[in-house]
Parts: C-alpha cells; sequence; structure tokens
C-alpha cells in the first residue's frame, strides 16, 4: 500500500595498520622508509571532520574532542586538535593565495572589519568578498597598514562596496560605493534626534527613491542627473540650527558624495554592503562561543579556513567536502 524510506547514520571508526621495514643491500646499505614518530595517526576524514567543527560550527577545542569521544570512542586531546587544525591551515595556503589574487582582478568587491580579541589585545578582522569569493584576515591595525599588507596595490579593477570608514577611500580602486543601508540607519537617528525638522526624512526619501529605481529597473541618465542635483541641493542647506549632529552627518556624507548613486549606472554593483556585514558575522559568533583567539597563529588559521569554506559555499560546493579537499593535499 505504502512505501517509506528511513535515513540514518552510522559512525563506524575504520583502523588500519601501517607497516614499515628496512631492507639491507647486497652491497650491506640498510635502506629505511620514511615512517612517522607518533604511535597513532588520524586520517583525512576524522582530520577533516575536526576541522570543519571548529571552522564552521565554531565548536571549540574541549567540546570538538567530547564529542569525537562521545560519537566514536577515539579520545583525543585539546592539542591534537589544535596541531589539525594548524597542519591544515599550512595546507590550505595555495588556495588562500588565490583567492586573494582572483579578488585583485574582480569588477565588484565588498569590504568590512569587525574587532576580535586575541589574548588580551584588540586585534581587527578583515573581509574582501564577492558573490563567488571570500577573503578573511586579521591584523592588528584597523588602518591602511592592514588592508597594504594584502592589497599593496588596491583594488584597481574593482568597485569596492564599504561603509565611510577612511581607509577604504585610500585604496587604488576603480570606483566606490557607500552603503546606502548604513546612510539610512544614520538618517533615521537623526529623525529620533529631532522630529520637527525634515532635513533628515528628505534624505532618506532620496536614497529610498534611489533604491527603489534600481528595483525596478526604471532607471535613465536623466533620472540619475536629477537625483543628484537634488542631493547636492539638500547637501547645501544649513544645518546650524540644528543639533550638532545633522551638521557632522552631512560634512561626512559631503565626503562621499560622489559614491552615493554608482549603483545606478553600474548594474552589478549593489547599494549596500550586507554581504560583507554578514561575512565577518561568523568571527562574532566565534568570539561569543570561545571569548577569544588564544594566539595570532589560531586567528589566522581561523581566518584562512573560514575563506575557503566560504567561497566553497558560494561556488555551489560543500563547506565539509572543500575542507576535505584541503586535508588530502
Amino acid at each position: 500500500i505504502r512505501k517509506t524510506q528511513i535515513v540514518d547514520i552510522k559512525v563506524v571508526v575504520e583502523t588500519c595498520e601501517e607497516q614499515y621495514y628496512e631492507k639491507v643491500c647486497e652491497c650491506g646499505c640498510v635502506n629505511n622508509c620514511e615512517a612517522p614518530n607518533c604511535r597513532i595517526k588520524y586520517g583525512d576524514n576524522l582530520r577533516a571532520l575536526v576541522t570543519y567543527l571548529n571552522v564552521v560550527q565554531c565548536i571549540p577545542f574541549k567540546r570538538i574532542a567530547e564529542l569525537i569521544s562521545d560519537l566514536s570512542g577515539q579520545n583525543i586531546s585539546e592539542g591534537t586538535v589544535q596541531n589539525i587544525l594548524k597542519e591544515n591551515s599550512g595546507k590550505a595556503d595555495s588556495a588562500y593565495e588565490e583567492i586573494r589574487k582572483r579578488l585583485e582582478t574582480a569588477s565588484v568587491v565588498g569590504a568590512d572589519e569587525t574587532g576580535a580579541a586575541v589574548g588580551k589585545h584588540l586585534h581587527w578582522n578583515w573581509i574582501f568578498q564577492n558573490d563567488l569569493l571570500t577573503y578573511v584576515f586579521q591584523s592588528e591595525s584597523r588602518g591602511q597598514k592592514a588592508i597594504d599588507s594584502k592589497f599593496p596595490k588596491g583594488l584597481s579593477y574593482s568597485t569596492l562596496v564599504t561603509d565611510r570608514h577612511q581607509s577604504y577611500f585610500k585604496m587604488n580602486v576603480k570606483d566606490h560605493q557607500v552603503c546606502l543601508a548604513h546612510l539610512l540607519r544614520n538618517a533615521e537617528y537623526l529623525n529620533e534626534l529631532d522630529s520637527n525638522q525634515n532635513w533628515s526624512r528628505r534624505f532618506i526619501q532620496l536614497i529610498e527613491h534611489s533604491i527603489n529605481l534600481r528595483r525596478e529597473g526604471n532607471i535613465t541618465s536623466r533620472k540619475i542627473k536629477v537625483l543628484k542635483t537634488k542631493m547636492k541641493n539638500l547637501l547645501g542647506e544649513s544645518l546650524t540650527h540644528l543639533d550638532n549632529e545633522f551638521e557632522k552627518f552631512k560634512r561626512g556624507i559631503l565626503k562621499v558624495k560622489d559614491y552615493l548613486f554608482t549603483f545606478l549606472s553600474n548594474p552589478s554593483v549593489p547599494y549596500d554592503n550586507n554581504a560583507s556585514e554578514r561575512g565577518v558575522r561568523k568571527i562574532k559568533i566565534k568570539q561569543k562561543v570561545s571569548g577569544c583567539f588564544r594566539t595570532d597563529g589560531g586567528a589566522d588559521d581561523f581566518a584562512k579556513l573560514h575563506s575557503i569554506a566560504e567561497t566553497a559555499m558560494k561556488n555551489g560546493n560543500s563547506k565539509f567536502n572543500a575542507i576535505l579537499a584541503v586535508v588530502q593535499q
């Protein structure tokens, strides 16, 4: 009458014995094969699982060791977990560098940064990404020094989508697009600060109108010109009679006024930087779970492996399989 399928998984531990020999030639020379110094080695699947649990699922070392023990009966130490991550990070170097190189020639790149503790010190995790690539790295600096360490020649082929952090505007890029979602939030704050004025409401209306033009596909050069003229007039108004926050906001917008509507002329450019913000969210999750990265090396390892897993996902591939491919090198 009816059929049903039952899907289950089974954790099976496979143990293989490797035997190493030596041979004495007729000449008397003793030949030994290269053998590891350790008594037990861990296979590719286990090493990939450990890496996946830490990097993708953000599980701490101790809980990974407990999980492996509970599921398989195989006891591994926190030190082993750390060593596995370090070794796999080294194997990921070439793929990580390839992601960086491809971003250098990308037409659109989004960027963002977020604070992350390394030991007792505040470091910064930077992300440069687009629809197909994710490149994350950590640095002690939140300034131009950090960017130059990875992109010394800038991104000369790219329209860079960011917030208004000044370091991004010192880069050598083809063009910029300021995140309009940030500006809308800032303007909403001004609405709440003074509900009797209408300057910030008119600013919001112009920004939302530009976004609607994009969504409706109803963009013409004339409409862009009219929009820019209205914004220029709005930014030319005196706000000295209002709270200092209004003038401060206007000065900030004037610095990036040429990059408000880039997305209207280039359909590949998004009008917000939400993708980059989502990209660094994993760093915040990692911080909440573990508190901090213990060392610079650990922070670098996480950023590198996270970049590869996220890039794989963006290209329709399994994060676990991408990590397994790194392990098997």
